[in-house]
């Protein structure tokens, strides 16, 4: 199933008067217009390409309709363009995440600590390059 993103676009608000600005009220409908005319060109050429590979089917009986996608799919491509394959999929919160800044902090300062470096080493160290004179 071709899974699309939940878009709201008609929401009701009780006594509450929206105030649109015309020039950018023109400009959205001119940028969704194009997006429609592009959508309905691609829709009426994939059309055209299935009735045409549908009327090089001989058995009639096995063909394929809208919905029944899954019948003519393998398991590596989709027809959609996309691997549909659910079989993969790990829980957001069961995947490995990065050490938190916190942690990376920590560790820098035992390294530098094990290294016998100290921070005030390193403000004379800079302070010192920047006084010195070509």
């Amino acid at each position: 199933m071709l899974e699309l993103p939940l878009v709201l676009f008609d929401c009701q608000f009780n006594d509450i008067e929206w105030i649109c600005d015309q020039a950018a009220l023109r400009v959205t409908i001119c940028h969704l217009q194009r997006h429609w005319a592009s959508f309905q060109i691609r829709a009426t050429m994939i059309k055209s390409m299935l009735n045409n590979l549908e009327s090089q089917i001989l058995d009639k009986q096995q063909l394929p309709i809208l919905g029944q996608l899954l019948l003519i799919e393998n398991d590596s491509n989709s027809l959609l363009g996309y691997n549909n394959n659910r079989r993969n999929y790990q829980p957001i919160l069961t995947r490995p995440v990065r050490e938190s800044v916190e942690v990376k902090i920590e560790k820098y300062q035992n390294k530098k600590a094990k290294l016998g470096i100290s921070t005030d080493d390193n403000k004379n160290e800079t302070t010192n390059s920047d006084t010195l004179v070509p």
